[in-house]
């Protein structure tokens, strides 16, 4: 489940590298990404396998409801939240399901973590809810942008059966958590709610994203794992 916004034309890049990724999953079974513009003068199209893009026909007021009508909008018995900025390797998607189980929420706790270039050993700095799996039906967000996944990882801990399958060493963490790599960072502002409603430029117009790889990261995780 994909939320984006006004990545167009400056920071097209990310999601297509956030889609290439997708693609470059292993999971042997069926799987879609929905990708969710609600950014109205951008029109977004991709003729990807298994990747269905929804332009919304407005502003969706906070980031919890867009992630909300994500999940109304996809079809799996198990969602995996997928943001836009963030890179997901190859293992991600199986590690998932496979750690999921019969449970109905599953989060890894650890991830790789990117700042200025690199690549870091560093899972205590976020709440890792962004790399989670959830069942269908399992979970709502709050209506709030910014905390959506805090509180939803919370809500979840006192609320459902919760996986204890975690990660063994770093040669398992499937997720990248990039910091700074664009000028919209809403986790990083003062006032959440703020950012998400700051007007921004937008270059109106119909963009095609183009799944690439601009940096191996599969490969540097590994070596880095090592």
């Amino acid at each position: 489940m994909c939320p984006t916004y006004n990545r167009a034309p400056y920071h097209l890049h990310l999601l297509n590298e956030s889609v290439y990724w997708f693609l470059r999953q292993d999971y042997p079974g069926p799987r879609e990404l929905v990708i969710l513009n609600d950014c109205v003068d951008q029109t977004l199209a991709c003729d990807a396998p298994d990747v269905r893009v929804v332009n919304w026909h407005e502003r969706i007021p906070t980031l919890g409801e867009k992630r909300n009508r994500l999940a109304e909008l996809s079809e799996g018995d198990v969602l995996l939240p997928w943001d836009d900025d963030d890179v997901s390797l190859p293992h991600r998607v199986r590690q998932a399901v496979d750690r999921l189980g019969e449970y109905e929420y599953w989060n890894p706790r650890q991830t790789w973590y990117e700042e200025r270039g690199r690549l870091i050993r560093d899972h205590h700095h976020q709440v890792c809810h962004n790399a989670s799996a959830y069942r269908r039906g399992a979970l709502r967000y709050e209506a709030v942008s910014g905390p959506e996944d805090a509180l939803a990882d919370a809500w979840a801990a006192s609320h459902l059966r919760v996986s204890p399958h975690g990660l063994a060493a770093p040669r398992e963490w499937s997720y990248v958590y990039r910091w700074g790599v664009s000028d919209c960072h809403i986790s990083g502002t003062s006032d959440m709610q703020a950012s998400y409603d700051r007007p921004r430029k937008i270059v109106s117009g119909t963009y095609t994203i183009r799944p690439t790889m601009y940096r191996d990261y599969a490969n540097e995780a590994a070596i880095g794992a090592g």
